[in-house]
């Protein structure tokens, strides 16, 4: 079962895209040193899990897993999805493809398409 829920406003996370994406590209955020060097290392973890998956490597959720294990807004979240990914990659990669696509699909086009694919299990 996926989540459809059309209550969920995920309009906000395009706002929230465009002011990091603000930030980066004024050199702001690369002030705050030890604040954004685990940030950094998330996101260029999840670049490699990004590259295997598109790649067609399978190993993709051991890339990806403890990545998000370690959420900091909400480790059990993080540990529901790592668990997903795992038992059943067939259906997680087209999330995360969704989610990571090469194309101009707009950031809250993504998420949403994210989380249309998502069981319920994973978001509650």
């Amino acid at each position: 079962m996926s989540n459809t829920d059309p209550s969920i406003d995920l309009d906000i996370y395009a706002g929230l895209v465009e002011l990091a994406r603000k930030d980066i590209d004024s050199g702001e955020i690369a002030g705050e040193s030890g604040n954004i060097q685990y940030k950094i290392e998330i996101i260029e973890a999840l670049g490699r899990a990004r590259e295997a998956l598109f790649s067609g490597d399978s190993d993709w959720p051991a890339l990806v897993g403890p990545i998000v294990r370690k959420d900091p807004s909400d480790w059990r979240a993080g540990a529901r999805l790592a668990e997903w990914f795992s038992a059943q990659p067939d259906d997680a990669a087209p999330a995360l493809r969704t989610l990571w696509s090469h194309d101009d699909t707009p950031p809250e086009e993504r998420i949403r398409g994210f989380l249309r694919h998502l069981p319920e299990r994973t978001v509650g």
